[in-house]
């Protein structure tokens, strides 16, 4: 792969994830002609310690390689990997860390949701997108996807955010 979007997971899979990881997919893709695939996801699913309420780890991680089992992605496409990592829940400074250490794992790009790396309402759900105008693209030899709060919109039937639907969440 040319460009590599590293895809940070806590929890299982669901609609949303799929379509974010395609979302970053296509954002990472860019100019790079579609019939010479370049770019690839690299599922990195955090296993180890979390807060109380979250998927346990063996869910985590077979539920990814279900996706891949249900060809949901091309394989050439699609990778999925464990991280041994117990959150933080420091949201922007752990955002940084998550950067630095997709970096070394060779991604090219990140993506950072709503709520990054957060903990309950004490981060604004959006300060880990923030962050990253404080710190050049260079100097971190990676680039944040910033991703929006995704949500079913039953009116549209789709999948779909604010930037985009205008019916209420």
């Amino acid at each position: 792969w040319k460009r590599v979007v590293a895809h940070q997971t806590r929890n299982v899979p669901h609609s949303g994830h799929e379509w974010l990881m395609k979302g970053a997919w296509f954002s990472a893709n860019g100019e790079l002609p579609v019939e010479k695939l370049k770019t690839g996801i690299l599922v990195n699913c955090i296993i180890g310690p979390k807060r109380m309420g979250d998927y346990i780890d063996e869910a985590i991680a077979l539920c990814h390689h279900k996706l891949c089992e249900a060809r949901y992605f091309r394989d050439d496409i699609h990778l999925v990997s464990i991280a041994l990592w117990d959150m933080r829940y420091a949201g922007p400074k752990e955002a940084i860390f998550h950067a630095i250490l997709r970096t070394n794992l060779g991604c090219t790009h990140h993506m950072f949701g709503r709520d990054h790396a957060g903990v309950g309402s004490y981060y604004d759900p959006y300060d880990a997108h923030r962050i990253f105008d404080q710190i050049s693209e260079e100097k971190l030899s990676i680039k944040p996807v910033r991703i929006l709060e995704w949500w079913y919109c039953p009116v549209c039937g789709e999948v779909t955010y604010s930037g985009l639907c205008a019916h209420s969440k």
